[in-house]
């Protein structure tokens, strides 16, 4: 079962992301330590959400000063199910 934390985080994370792109038609990547301090999330566990996400395929991530995290596809053909979806290897036990 998926974490209530996780979930959450990657929600807040892809928002976060959306919100920049909205409207921009080459987008900056958006870098996890910028979402984290927005949202006063631990860093290193946005990372790891975010990562995981790139890895499902949901995000592309890159390298360098254009680097960061961008949406995959269009958000309207972004699902919940995708996203939780991609936080599958996240998983633990219990809900907490």
């Amino acid at each position: 079962m998926l974490r209530k934390k996780t979930a959450t985080y990657a929600l807040l994370a892809m928002y976060e992301i959306a919100r920049q792109h909205r409207g921009v038609k080459d987008p900056l990547g958006v870098r996890a330590g910028d979402v984290a301090a927005k949202y006063k999330l631990p860093k290193a566990y946005v990372a790891k959400i975010l990562s995981q996400l790139a890895n499902a395929g949901v995000l592309n991530s890159g390298r360098g000063p254009r680097g960061g995290f961008k949406l995959n596809k269009p958000t309207n053909e972004i699902t919940l199910f995708d996203v939780f979806s991609g936080l599958g290897a996240m998983s633990y036990g219990p809900s907490s």
